[in-house]
């Protein structure tokens, strides 16, 4: 069990770094707002995975998936 929770937080981590990364790298603010809402679900899905596991889900992007489709 710990070793999955520094697995997820790693991963957190990694992506935070990337998508600081991506972010600065944007040569024209025209679609850094794209950027942010695609660079902002996928967090959320990161961040809402590890529930998914926890309830027993098949697979927790089925679990993802539906939430998303409830949300929408």
């Amino acid at each position: 069990m710990m070793e999955y929770l520094i697995k997820w937080v790693k991963n957190i981590a990694i992506f935070y770094i990337i998508s600081t990364l991506v972010q600065n790298l944007v040569p024209d603010g025209k679609y850094l707002k794209y950027i942010k809402l695609f660079l902002g679900i996928v967090m959320v899905i990161l961040l809402i995975r590890p529930l998914g596991e926890l309830i027993g889900a098949v697979g927790a992007e089925k679990f993802v998936i539906y939430i998303a489709v409830k949300i929408l």
